[in-house]
């Protein structure tokens, strides 16, 4: 698969509006943390860009194992939970046979035409044998079971490909969020909201669903907490995000009228929320846009100006430099007097934050569920830019 996929995906090219970063954007109070001149500095953004098409590529393969581990729609066999899978994997030494099966049975599947949408990205996109399918399993259960079984802590993410998944759960964690920021700022008006990494449940590592086409919950749903909790103007309202995958941005610039969500398990809070939501919402009827765009290394020319950034499940990527830029650039979309929600609560973001101009005001922890082993959490913080 990477020869051919990474030569499409890789193409990280600034579209129309859109500028390389330069280095007199980097705020001085960062700026030489980062490089010490402007030919330092356009070094180390080319070498981002290579790193990020990279990662991208592997993460899509990623999506691909959970895609034939899990998918109905080319076989009838049961599915395989990935966890599983990897614990068998790397402690037998060996790819497992139930695994072997469904790959051949995928790989007999691209042969033949098939109206299902993610079946039919694959068959489009792929290019290889069942050595490259099994070297792209390989490598994801050695991820997964880093994170499941083994310490790979969480610093396991800077490493890994770049994940387009999405679920519900980040969504429960802004909607709180939003819930503080309006008990923060009463009288807010959020109108104009960036939403970086908004996600795409393709080929999620669980929870595979094949009766509905690929969905972004995340643009959607914060669109109507913000109407819920009276943060804006039904009529003003406009959210726009930004993804490295493109196809993450072609389907979210397809309108939505109706989104189908997935069955949740999670603690009471967890599922109030999901059951408010009901199985299927009609989509709010505010304008939704989506562009390609690299956080770390990219402007908006001429610049953007937004209300409130979303970022969960997305600075968890970074390391300590990327991180900086990475703040730096959302700093400079925001209004004066902007807030943003993140949910990765490392010490660093928040002396970085904080070094900007954009300090932390409030955070919370959330439970999601009990889980077997430990309880699954979430958290947010709620940042203001001075």
């Amino acid at each position: 698969m990477r020869a051919a996929t990474l030569l499409a995906l890789a193409a990280l090219l600034p579209p129309a509006g859109m500028r390389p970063l330069r280095y007199q954007d980097v705020p001085e109070a960062i700026r030489t943390s980062i490089a010490p001149d402007a030919a330092s500095f356009g070094g180390l953004l080319e070498k981002i860009e290579g790193r990020t098409s990279e990662r991208l590529a592997r993460g899509e393969e990623e999506h691909l194992v959970y895609y034939v581990l899990q998918s109905s729609a080319f076989t009838r066999r049961a599915r395989i939970e990935p966890a599983l899978s990897a614990k068998e994997a790397i402690e037998s030494g060996r790819v497992p046979e139930a695994a072997q099966a469904r790959m051949r049975d995928f790989l007999a599947a691209l042969k033949r035409p098939s109206q299902d949408p993610r079946l039919a990205h694959y068959r489009d996109h792929f290019r290889g044998a069942g050595e490259r399918l099994q070297a792209a399993y390989r490598e994801a259960m050695r991820f997964l079971y880093s994170k499941e079984f083994g310490a790979g802590g969480p610093g396991v993410y800077q490493t890994r490909g770049h994940s387009s998944d999405t679920s519900l759960a980040p969504c429960f964690t802004v909607w709180n969020a939003l819930a503080v920021l309006r008990s923060l700022a009463p009288g807010a008006r959020l109108n104009r909201v960036l939403v970086v990494g908004p996600g795409l449940d393709f080929a999620p590592r669980t929870g595979l669903r094949d009766d509905v086409p690929p969905q972004s919950y995340q643009p959607y749903l914060t669109a109507r907490a913000l109407l819920e909790w009276k943060l804006a103007d039904a009529r003003r309202l406009e959210v726009d995000c930004v993804d490295i995958n493109p196809r993450v941005v072609r389907l979210i610039g397809k309108r939505n009228t109706l989104l189908a969500l997935p069955r949740e398990t999670g603690n009471a809070d967890f599922l109030e929320y999901v059951r408010g939501l009901g199985p299927r919402i009609e989509v709010p009827a505010v304008p939704v846009r989506a562009v390609q765009f690299n956080i770390l290394t990219q402007r908006f020319d001429p610049p953007r100006r937004f209300d409130l950034v979303i970022a969960t499940n997305v600075l968890v990527y970074f390391d300590a430099l990327e991180l900086k830029l990475a703040l730096a650039n959302i700093h400079a979309m925001l209004k004066p007097g902007g807030w943003l929600i993140h949910n990765e609560l490392r010490p660093e973001l928040e002396e970085i934050s904080a070094a900007l101009g954009m300090p932390p005001v409030q955070g919370r922890t959330l439970e999601i569920a009990k889980g077997a082993k430990a309880p699954l959490m979430d958290a947010f913080a709620i940042h203001k830019k001075n």
